[in-house]
């Protein structure tokens, strides 16, 4: 797969457009008739990214949803039931629910004479028909109520990590790091970092945010809530080298950053990384976003 493609297909998901659209939006035709990125290519992207965190800013109407939800379910359970008495009874109307059964009732008084609306209600058969009419109702409403509470959890956690990644970014980006010199790689490659930090949850408290993974909190070596920023660097790191500034006293020399180490998956990975690092701090660091990996407590220097 080329490059073009690549990039259409990660576009396509962020911002549900077409190839074509999005082909439309960032490339054009030169003379020899081979495509080119526009210059306004990164600045349709970016209109397109801010249209997408509005459309979660604005949130959803939960509450229309939840309404809407109930009524499928209770219309679908009762389709259910009135079709399966109608096929067992034999009875045609056009009523529906209970006003079915009662107009069969009605039916049936009429044929014998002896029937009663109460006897009707007595009878097996509608006890029977009751009965398996409200269990599917029950069960199919149990079945969209908990679609509607993932559904509404998921959109919770969208919202709350909108305002979690502005501030990633902005902590990230304090970090200086080495992107690519090409704008839309470096916003690829920034947005791919931030983007992995939605798979843990958050808990936004005045202006501090608590990171938590699997339902715990992140703590540091001293069991305190780990700070933020320390999370993002710790994570950038894995991934990333920074600009490195001068030494006061040694202009002229640069410490060139060490390079980025695989993040370790399991202890045997996690015991080969560290025997191949020499700087004490960097073991430390490969140690601790590893256990940060596996919600475990960092160790402090």
């Amino acid at each position: 797969m080329d490059e073009k493609s690549v990039l259409l297909s990660i576009l396509t998901k962020q911002f549900a457009k077409t190839d074509d659209e999005l082909a439309e939006l960032i490339y054009q035709k030169s003379d020899d008739g081979t495509l080119k990125i526009k210059d306004t290519a990164v600045d349709e992207l970016l209109n397109l990214d801010q249209a997408r965190v509005k459309r979660l800013k604005d949130g959803v109407n939960t509450t229309e949803i939840f309404n809407n939800g109930h009524k499928k379910g209770f219309k679908e359970a009762a389709e259910k039931i009135e079709k399966e008495f109608k096929e067992k009874t034999g009875f045609n109307s056009d009523l529906t629910g209970m006003d079915l059964f009662l107009n069969w009732g009605e039916a049936q008084k009429k044929a014998t004479g002896e029937l009663t609306d109460d006897k009707v209600k007595l009878h097996p058969k509608f006890l029977e028909m009751e009965n398996t009419w409200k269990s599917k109702y029950e069960s199919d409403l149990k079945i969209k109520d908990t679609e509607l509470q993932n559904f509404k959890a998921t959109i919770e956690k969208e919202k709350k990590f909108i305002s979690v990644r502005s501030r990633a970014e902005e902590s990230f980006m304090g970090l200086k790091p080495v992107l690519s010199s090409d704008m839309v790689k470096a916003k690829r490659q920034k947005d791919n970092f931030l983007n992995q930090l939605s798979a843990y949850d958050y808990e936004i408290q005045d202006n501090s945010i608590v990171i938590i993974r699997d339902g715990k909190r992140i703590e540091d070596g001293h069991g305190n809530p780990m700070d933020f920023n320390t999370f993002v660097k710790i994570n950038a790191e894995q991934i990333f080298d920074f600009e490195q500034q001068e030494q006061r006293g040694n202009a002229g020399n640069s410490t060139q950053g060490s390079a980025p180490v695989t993040l370790p998956k399991t202890e045997e990975e996690l015991n080969i990384a560290v025997d191949n690092i020499k700087d004490p701090i960097e073991k430390l660091k490969v140690i601790n976003a590893f256990r940060l990996s596996k919600g475990l407590k960092t160790i402090s220097i």
